[in-house]
């Protein structure tokens, strides 16, 4: 039995008014204004590389999470840098910050963001980001070292602290304006912090979380053990582990139960794969695909009513997992009322995920309303300032790859 057959209550479809049908980004990343429209409850983007299909899913993060810096931050850009090495300091986090705004000639840096809506209210969810940067930050680009639009200056220091401040982060959103201090962190060797002087957030309680909160999945997130933990625990405490467990030894036949074991002394252990041996196995020891399909799936039921941005969703899985893989994200999508927006360079995968949605044994019937969309993003050959898209709602991208090979990327 799949999780959707379970007796868990689905989230009234109603809500799906409050998810995006359409997306203006301006100034944001490598777009000086890209335009998506007709979206669906699930999005897959392909695209070359460097075509800006993580920029996309890094947009509407930001919008979803209200603008909120400490999340910005945290799930965009300390992470994207400690996966790979240490932080070498001020300069280089401050260099992330100015790195999401695509106009650096004129200051303050800014980008907005606006979410289409059913009524088409103008700039009725318009988000517009400002970032003023410190003095020191300057030091980047030498042309704005006398710049009269750097107000603040970098040697401002939270007393008895080596709190360097990076600038003002402010966000206006629906008519609410936020404005935040940031300061970098050196107090420990190798690690950074961002510290917010006024600190408005979103709360980070999973169930208080509302309609459109953003979740950001990156290519190395399912390595935190926290977030396992988190997962199976939830899973534990309304009584879903049992079908998930079963779900995914479909897949892994490895499988026969997950739990947790206190070790002797009392501390926390990790989570457990039990084999068929009846061997505790820790699941950190097995390989990535697994990990990452018991977070992906497991957090679109933690995370329900949200949207959640998957980066290059085929990352590990292999080839005969795929299709599975592709319908059960539909069906926990929609069970748990979640859209999605998902980024591949793998036609492979595209095929095996339109297979199992639109194929003889397919989840959608003809006759019901199309939810996925294929949108395929690149440079204009003319102009590589310019983006292209090609939107295609998912039964007429299965057709056009049968029919005719159609090229996706």
């Amino acid at each position: 039995m799949t999780i959707a057959q379970s007796e868990t209550k689905k989230t009234d479809s109603s809500n799906d008014s409050g998810f995006y049908s359409g997306i203006t980004i301006e100034g944001f990343r490598q777009f000086k204004k890209l335009e998506l429209t007709n979206l669906g409850k699930i999005n897959l983007i392909l695209g070359p590389n460097n075509a800006g299909k993580t920029s996309i899913l890094e947009a509407i993060y930001i919008h979803a999470c209200h603008g909120d810096i400490r999340l910005i931050f945290e799930n965009l850009l300390l992470s994207r840098i400690s996966q790979t090495k240490s932080i070498s300091g001020f300069l280089e986090i401050g260099e992330q910050v100015i790195s999401l705004f695509n106009k650096k000639n004129h200051l303050p840096y800014h980008f907005t963001i606006n979410k289409s809506n059913i009524d088409d209210l103008p700039n009725h969810d318009r988000m517009t980001i400002v970032f003023k940067p410190s003095k020191r930050l300057s030091q980047l680009d030498p042309r704005n070292l006398n710049s009269t639009y750097q107000v603040l200056d970098s040697s401002t220091k939270l007393k008895s602290s080596n709190r360097d401040l990076l600038g003002n982060w402010r966000s206006t959103n629906n008519g609410v304006d936020k404005s935040n201090d940031v300061f970098f962190d050196t107090n420990e060797v190798n690690k950074v912090s961002v510290k917010i002087k006024y600190a408005d957030l979103i709360p980070q309680n999973p169930q208080n979380l509302t309609q459109n909160h953003g979740i950001f999945h990156d290519i190395l997130a399912h390595r935190e053990p926290q977030a396992t933990v988190a997962i199976f625990s939830h899973l534990k405490r309304y009584r879903l582990l049992g079908n998930f467990t079963q779900e995914m030894s479909m897949i892994f036949p490895i499988i026969k139960q997950i739990d947790t074991i206190p070790y002797p002394d009392g501390s926390f252990s990790p989570i457990y794969i039990i084999n068929s041996n009846d061997e505790l196995l820790p699941i950190y020891n097995f390989g990535d695909g697994m990990r990452r399909w018991f977070h992906l799936l497991g957090n679109l039921m933690i995370y329900p009513n949200s949207v959640h941005l998957i980066e290059e969703v085929d990352a590990t899985f292999h080839p005969n997992a795929q299709e599975k893989f592709g319908h059960l994200l539909v069906e926990y999508a929609d069970k748990f009322n979640n859209q999605l927006f998902m980024t591949s360079h793998n036609l492979e995968f595209a095929d095996k995920f339109l297979e199992s949605l639109y194929g003889e044994e397919g989840s959608i019937p003809e006759d019901q309303d199309d939810p996925v969309r294929v949108i395929t993003i690149d440079k204009s050959p003319d102009d590589p300032e310019v983006n292209t898209v090609w939107n295609l709602t998912g039964r007429q991208a299965y057709r056009g790859r049968k029919l005719y090979d159609l090229e996706l990327r």
